[in-house]
């Protein structure tokens, strides 16, 4: 069997680490190398890592400072020596079969990704939600395709994240692929690249993730604290594809998802911020590389989560703005 490096940053995951580890030590594809990168965690986060180290040899603890879960993963890839490898987080949990069934579809099919589905979980109620990681609004034909099927909506069709997804490691190897060292959005660049430029990727349909919601952080507040990290995701995002000879293929793709990343900053920011980053999402969506786009079939500033009347009116404003000056798309 092919060893499989898993790479799982940790930060002050105390609280849900055992069970993620419990859930990764107990995969039935046992050929692991799992490696954890502590965070300068203060809550004993690290005391468990070396407790599971000491009676598993599969575990490999790095502890070398306070980097960010981007240089944490980008840590552990460098250090990772499986023929395939995969980022996980510390306050999720695993199906015992999801390194088994993920490895089958990637070896069998000659993928450099297998993506796969996963479950939301509501972290305060401690029960399943609903099924999610691909668009029900975008349809692909067969289990094994190309993003360059799909150059209108591929980014559109995926999520985001990349706890959900195998990689063959040397495909990342020989495009260099790694994580952008941002507070916030650090993984999109990197799973939006990775997905343009992978000859095959291959899908399973079984949930085999459990992905926690409702956690005791808040999202808002950490989201108000990592203000323009979107926008410096979706920059390197569009860099990347044109420095791998992708941008041609995929720029109405790029453009669908990366109006939504944006509207993720504006709707989170702090009203002293609202309209510095409302000029700076006009001026940015100005440039040359946007011009001429006008087939965006939704509404890029829709407020959803937003209940405030004056809200949903300024992200209406934003986005006529934003009409105009794409040339009224």
């Amino acid at each position: 069997m092919d060893k499989i490096s898993i790479v799982i940053p940790v930060y002050n995951a105390a609280k849900y680490l055992r069970e993620c580890l419990d859930s990764v030590a107990a995969q039935s594809y046992e050929n692991l190398e799992i490696i954890c990168v502590n965070d300068a965690s203060e809550d004993g986060s690290l005391e468990i890592l070396n407790a599971y180290a000491a009676k598993d040899s599969r575990f490999v603890i790095i502890d070398e400072g306070k980097f960010g879960s981007a240089a944490c993963r980008n840590i552990g890839l460098d250090r990772a020596t499986g023929v395939y490898c995969i980022c996980l987080d510390a306050d999720d949990f695993f199906d015992p079969e999801m390194i088994a069934k993920a490895y089958a579809k990637i070896s069998q099919s000659g993928a450099d990704i297998c993506m796969f589905p996963y479950y939301e979980y509501d972290d305060k109620a401690q029960k399943k939600l609903g099924v999610k990681g691909f668009s029900d609004k975008v349809r692909v034909a067969g289990d094994v395709f190309c993003a360059a099927d799909y150059p209108d909506n591929i980014f559109t069709f995926i999520n985001g994240s990349t706890w959900n997804k195998l990689y063959r490691r040397e495909f990342l190897e020989r495009y260099g692929f790694r994580y952008l060292n941002v507070p916030a959005c650090n993984d999109l660049t990197f799973t939006f690249l990775t997905v343009a430029n992978a000859e095959k990727i291959a899908l399973l349909s079984e949930p085999l993730l459990y992905y926690r919601v409702n956690l005791d952080n808040s999202i808002t507040s950490k989201r108000q604290r990592t203000i323009g990290a979107a926008m410096e995701a979706v920059d390197k995002w569009k860099e990347g594809l044109k420095q791998t000879g992708r941008w041609d293929v995929f720029r109405k793709a790029f453009m669908r998802q990366a109006f939504v990343l944006l509207r993720v900053d504006y709707k989170f920011c702090g009203r002293e911020m609202r309209e510095t980053l409302k000029r700076q999402i006009i001026d940015y969506c100005s440039g040359d590389d946007w011009h001429g786009f006008k087939d965006i079939d939704f509404e890029i500033f829709k407020l959803e989560a937003r209940k405030s009347g004056k809200l949903r009116y300024w992200g209406q404003l934003l986005w006529l703005k934003l009409r105009k000056k794409l040339g009224g798309i």
